[in-house]
């Protein structure tokens, strides 16, 4: 999925005690589109962002969602009406920090939230926007409706994708190993 559009995954091995992540360098995306906003180069960062956003689309676009069990316990049974796209994996975490660039080379860095079943492509745009939003853009006085706008989502879906967020927060705590 991810080579048609010129991404590559950062590669990883199982080892006895974990994994083991190739190392990379390069500059994340959000930190590209800090940058231009720093230097007041808002054109350029819309054109970045959605550049990348229209990755996401096309990467995600291969078959309908349906909602399954699984889906429902990770994002809560959200009422989503339309004939939304996906792909039959779907990786959540598709937001600006965990996209890398090194000159011509762009990395998915975190794959850890890669389901086995079908997401919305349009929630993963939602994140992609909502992290870039509070991450990056709070302070450049766009709303985030705006931005989410701008990306193609209708006030309707970003309401049940806040949804699907916080159901997905929810089972991350739950289900989180961390000390």
């Amino acid at each position: 999925f991810y080579g048609r559009e010129g991404l590559k995954l950062n590669s990883c091995r199982t080892e006895a005690d974990g994994v083991a992540l190739e190392y990379l360098s390069g500059e994340t995306l959000e930190a590209c589109l800090d940058s231009l906003l720093e230097r007041g180069r808002n054109e350029e960062l819309e054109k970045l962002l959605f550049t990348y956003i229209d990755k996401v689309r096309r990467i995600h676009s291969g078959e309908i969602f349906f909602k399954t069990p699984e889906f429902i316990e990770v994002f809560g049974d959200v009422p989503l009406e339309k004939n939304y796209r996906c792909s039959g994996i779907s990786n959540i975490d598709l937001v600006p920090a965990n996209i890398l660039i090194d000159n011509d080379r762009i990395s998915v860095i975190d794959y850890e939230w890669t389901f086995p079943f079908p997401v919305p492509k349009k929630y993963l745009i939602y994140r992609a926007v909502y992290y870039a939003y509070y991450q990056i853009f709070k302070a450049e006085g766009k709303s985030l409706a705006d931005w989410l706008k701008s990306a193609g989502l209708t006030e309707e879906e970003t309401e049940c994708f806040a949804r699907m967020e916080e159901h997905f927060q929810e089972y991350f705590f739950a289900n989180c190993k961390c000390d």
